[in-house]
């Protein structure tokens, strides 16, 4: 009797149970409307968030032909249009929302943003100018600006925009990232570190922001401290090409060619076609006394790139190490025809004179002492 007992109780709870869940799938239907309950409009900027674009164009396109229109529907279908490369008709959707609204900021700051895609810098940063005249604050408009700047060369210019830009909004990522850029290409490494210090903190999942910080440190001959953020980076987009050849080299630094081969062989894996990558593994084969294998990269780096005076100059020092004088000699000719500002007279100094050849491309003197210095093996960041 006992067990009947237990087994009607169970199944009057059931009973009871049963009509509260349902009311509970209801209440959650009720608070959660599905993509049937939203308007035209509600559901194209869903989906431009989503990063259907093609699907939120279908659904302004409903809007605007609604009996009710939205004005800012011409703003958002010209962000889905520039999302999916149609600059022209982006450009008419943001025309149409300044005839609607004149003093819409946004509208200025994306139809500039379509002109600047364009290659049309004046009329970008007009009316990027335009949105920040009413609204100062504006920051797309004050950091799409230095992005302008910055493509035309205007290193002073974009590094005072993106800093207007980071006035109205301090932990803009994007900015940080940017103004960081211009402030290393001007070699102005530790404000840059600043820059990219911040930008770690507001997102520690940036590779980006170590990519570029790790540079900084390089830059500042502190391979150790470029070889951790590079760690950093990669642990966070593991084969990113760059990061790996920008770790080779800080290795390179550090009198670590095994480590450096690994790095420079795993970004050959990601562009094996880049010449640069198999000229810096030639260096750290060089370094760890692999002539051959440091002749075969150097031939795969001449026939991808055949201009360039250092390639021809490091094949032409490991041709002499191996008594190929007249090889050598021709390859010198090919680098002073690449590089007319290398003396015109070049030998190279004996090895065991220069234990630290490996940090050196050539080892070169100019016997004529015209005062031109070999440079050919800065890196180039």
């Amino acid at each position: 009797m006992l067990t009947i007992s237990k087994a009607l109780r169970s199944r009057n709870m059931f009973r009871w149970l049963l009509p509260v869940a349902s009311l509970l799938i209801s209440f959650s239907y009720a608070i959660l409307p599905s993509a049937a309950d939203l308007n035209p409009y509600e559901r194209g900027c869903q989906l431009l968030e989503s990063g259907d674009y093609n699907g939120a164009v279908q659904q302004f396109d409903k809007a605007i032909n609604s009996s009710k229109q939205y004005p800012l529907v011409y703003l958002k279908r010209g962000q889905a249009l520039v999302k999916m490369g149609s600059n022209k008709l982006a450009l008419k959707d943001f025309n149409d929302l300044i005839n609607f609204q004149p003093d819409n900021a946004d509208a200025y700051g994306w139809r500039g943003t379509v002109y600047a895609k364009m290659g049309n810098n004046d009329l970008a940063l007009k009316d990027f100018e335009k949105a920040v005249s009413l609204d100062p604050h504006y920051a797309y408009g004050l950091h799409m600006a230095g992005d302008v700047y910055k493509s035309m060369g205007d290193n002073q210019r974009a590094i005072d925009s993106y800093t207007k830009a980071l006035g109205a909004d301090p932990n803009n990522v994007d900015a940080l990232l940017k103004r960081a850029s211009v402030l290393l290409a001007t070699g102005k490494a530790d404000p840059a570190i600043t820059d990219l210090t911040t930008a770690i903190s507001a997102n520690p999942n940036s590779a980006v922001a170590y990519i570029y910080r790790g540079t900084a440190y390089s830059g500042l001959s502190k391979p150790q401290e470029a070889v951790s953020d590079f760690n950093k980076a990669l642990a966070l987009d593991p084969t990113n090409a760059q990061a790996l050849k920008l770790r080779g080299q800080a290795y390179f630094k550090l009198k670590n060619a095994t480590q450096a081969v690994q790095d420079y062989s795993e970004a050959i894996k990601q562009n094996n076609n880049d010449a640069s990558l198999y000229y810096h593994r030639a260096k750290a084969w060089e370094q760890l006394g692999n002539d051959d294998s440091a002749l075969k990269d150097l031939n795969h780096a001449i026939s991808y790139d055949p201009n360039q005076a250092n390639f021809y100059l490091a094949r032409a020092f490991l041709e002499h190490k191996q008594g190929e004088a007249v090889l050598a000699h021709e390859d010198i000719q090919r680098a002073q025809f690449a590089n007319p500002l290398l003396p015109r007279d070049i030998q190279f100094m004996p090895t065991d004179q220069n234990e630290d050849r490996y940090l050196q491309d050539t080892n070169l003197t100019d016997v004529h002492n015209t005062g031109a210095t070999d440079t050919t093996e800065k890196p180039v960041y």
